[in-house]
């Protein structure tokens, strides 16, 4: 008996280094995962991996900085295990440089998904929680 029995989990950028590691550890936990990721390829193959190693796994798209897309991601994981119990905002991106080199479009773009894809997340996950 795992410590996530019975629990479902939401992870964004799940087919990262950290957010697919931690998607694995959650499913070996017994924890039905659903993993958010904007590249489908990547998704499915980290939820076929984990549904592989006989973790339950469902891949849905998931762009962290749509508001439309989290609401999607988080309807799709009750829709198909029942409920919300965890969120993982694990999506981040990062773009070296220094500041005086940074241009407006890579700072909003970091922004966007590092801060504001963890509020439209966490909003969208509270109702289901």
């Amino acid at each position: 008996m795992g410590r996530l029995d019975g629990k479902v989990a939401l992870i964004s950028g799940g087919a990262g280094g950290l957010g697919s590691a931690t998607a694995r550890l959650f499913a070996a936990e017994g924890a039905r995962v659903v993993i958010g990721v904007r590249r489908t390829a990547a998704g499915e193959e980290i939820a076929a991996g984990i549904s592989d190693t006989g973790g339950d796994a469902r891949f849905v798209r998931l762009d962290v900085t749509s508001e439309r897309e989290w609401r999607d991601a988080v309807d799709f994981a009750v829709a198909t295990f029942g409920r919300l119990n965890v969120l993982v905002n694990s999506a981040g991106i990062w773009r070296a440089g220094r500041v005086d080199e940074t241009s407006v479009e890579q700072w909003d773009a970091v922004n966007d998904v590092n801060s504001k894809g963890v509020f439209l997340g966490t909003r969208a996950a509270i109702p289901a929680m």
